[in-house]
């Protein structure tokens, strides 16, 4: 695992309580668990949406992929940004990154997303992400 998971653990966990998290941080915690998005993150030439865009994209594939602990990390890491973000942070983890989640029938990946997310994607989507939700 390359991030801390549990409060108060390292510097990503120092860095969501001592501030309002803005756009530079979040890239600069993000490249460093996931060094290898950091050269698609460089490609969007500071656009904070299509950055997030890539993000969506890169966690779509893990679960795709069904690394759940990689998953896992994505989503914590999108959940302390949208929790503790700036206005533009929390606006493009909502727009950017939560309403193109694709679930395809993965249900763990839709019981581990945070709470907090799965208020945005409903709210979004009149739906719930589980593969079960549309057969009700």
């Amino acid at each position: 695992m390359r991030i801390a998971l549990e409060e108060g653990e390292g510097l990503i966990a120092d860095v969501f309580e001592a501030m309002k998290i803005e756009r530079s941080a979040f890239l600069r915690m993000l490249k460093e668990a996931f060094p290898e998005l950091t050269s698609e993150l460089n490609k969007q030439q500071g656009l904070l949406h299509f950055e997030l865009s890539e993000f969506r994209k890169y966690t779509n594939k893990l679960i795709y992929a069904e690394e759940k602990e990689l998953v896992k990390n994505c989503f914590y890491l999108a959940e302390r940004a949208y929790l503790y973000g700036n206005l533009k942070l929390k606006t493009a983890i909502d727009v950017s990154y939560v309403e193109d989640l694709d679930f395809q029938s993965k249900d763990w990946a839709w019981q581990i997303l945070p709470a907090s997310l799965k208020t945005l994607y409903v709210s979004f989507h009149k739906r719930d992400g589980s593969s079960q939700d549309g057969k009700k």
